[in-house]
C-alpha cells in the first residue's frame, strides 16, 4: 500500500489451492491496494489537520489571553495618567492663582528683577497646564469618556479663533489665512475643532524658521466636507517617520539632544479629536521643503 511514495504495507490473499492471478484480476487488485493507500494517506492527513487545529486552537487561546493582559494593563495605564492629571492640576492651579495675586501687587509691590521671575514662574506653570490639560483629554478620548458638543460655527471664524491662540509666527515667518469664502457654515464641536488647528499652527511655527506658514479653508458641498490645510515651508518629515508622528509620546527626533522641544502629545491628541468628530487628520511633506496638515470634518457632526 503506498502513501505518496512510501510504500506503508500490502494487502494480502490467501487461497486454500495455487491459483494462477489473470491480467484483469491483478489490475483490480491494484486498484484496491491504491485505494486503500489512497484511504490512509486521507486519514494521516486528517490526524495531521486535527494536531495542528488543536495546536492552533491552544496558541490562540494564549495570544487571547495576552492580548487581554495587555488591553488590561493599556488601560490601567491611561486610568493612571487620568487620574493624575487630574491631581496634579489642583495644586498648579492654585501656584498660578497665588503667581496672578504677586504679580497684581496684592501682597505689595514687587521689584522689576521679582516681576520678571514671578512672570516665568506664570509662564512656565502655564506651560504644564496646558500639557497636563493635553494629556487628561486624551486619556478621556481612549477611555471613551470624551464629549463632543455639537453646535453652529463658521469654519472661517474657528480658524481665525485658532491663529489667535497659537499667537504670534516666528520673526521671519509671514502667516496668512486663505478662504474663497467669507463665511462656511458647520455643525461640529468648535472648540475641539480650533484645538486641532492651534496644535497645527504651533507645530508649523515650532519647525519654520523662515518662510511662510499658511492656513486655508475651504467648503465642499458635493462631499458635505470642509478641509483646513496647514501649509509650512519648514524642515519636513522623512517619508518613513510620516506616521509615527501621530503616536503618543513620539517625536521624529527622540534623543536627549534634539532641537526641538514637546512632548509627542499634540498631534497623536490632535488625530483622536478628527476622528472623534467624525473627520480625519493627515499630512503631505518633503523632507527640507515643509509640510502640509490637512484636517477634514463632515459639516454635520452626531450629536
Amino acid at each position: 500500500l503506498k502513501q505518496g511514495a512510501t510504500i506503508n504495507g500490502a494487502l494480502s490473499f490467501y487461497f486454500d489451492v495455487p491459483r494462477k492471478f489473470s491480467p484483469e484480476q491483478r489490475r483490480l487488485l491494484a486498484l484496491v491496494a491504491d485505494q486503500l493507500g489512497a484511504s490512509a494517506e486521507r486519514a494521516g492527513a486528517l490526524d495531521l489537520v486535527r494536531s495542528e487545529n488543536s495546536a492552533l486552537r491552544r496558541e490562540n487561546e494564549w495570544l487571547r489571553q495576552k492580548v487581554g493582559e495587555a488591553e488590561q494593563g493599556q488601560r490601567l495605564k491611561t486610568e493612571f495618567l487620568s487620574n493624575m492629571s487630574h491631581e496634579l492640576r489642583t495644586p498648579l492651579t492654585s501656584i498660578l492663582g497665588h503667581t496672578f495675586l504677586l504679580a497684581s501687587g496684592q501682597d505689595g509691590h514687587l521689584s522689576e528683577p521679582q516681576q520678571t521671575a514671578i512672570g516665568k514662574i506664570d509662564h512656565a506653570a502655564s506651560a504644564l497646564l496646558r500639557l497636563i490639560n493635553d494629556l487628561l483629554e486624551l486619556t478621556h478620548v481612549n477611555l471613551g469618556r470624551a464629549q463632543v458638543t455639537v453646535a453652529p460655527d463658521d469654519a472661517v471664524a474657528i480658524a481665525r479663533r485658532a491663529a489667535e491662540s497659537a499667537g504670534s509666527p516666528p520673526k521671519d515667518v509671514e502667516f496668512r489665512i486663505e478662504s474663497r469664502a467669507p463665511r462656511i457654515p458647520l455643525y461640529t464641536d468648535g472648540e475641539k475643532a480650533c484645538k486641532i488647528l492651534e496644535k497645527l499652527l504651533s507645530n508649523a511655527y515650532k519647525f519654520t524658521v523662515t518662510g511662510e506658514v499658511v492656513l486655508s479653508v475651504e467648503g465642499d458641498v458635493s462631499s458635505g466636507t470642509v478641509t483646513w490645510m496647514v501649509r509650512d515651508t519648514g524642515i519636513g518629515i522623512r517619508p518613513e517617520d510620516q506616521r509615527a508622528i501621530f503616536d503618543e509620546f513620539r517625536q521624529v527626533d527622540g534623543s536627549s539632544t534634539r532641537l526641538y522641544g514637546g512632548t509627542g502629545l499634540g498631534l497623536a491628541l490632535s488625530l483622536r479629536l478628527a476622528r472623534l468628530l467624525e473627520g480625519d487628520l493627515s499630512v503631505e511633506s518633503v523632507e527640507g521643503a515643509g509640510s502640509t496638515f490637512v484636517l477634514r470634518l463632515p459639516v454635520g457632526v452626531s450629536p
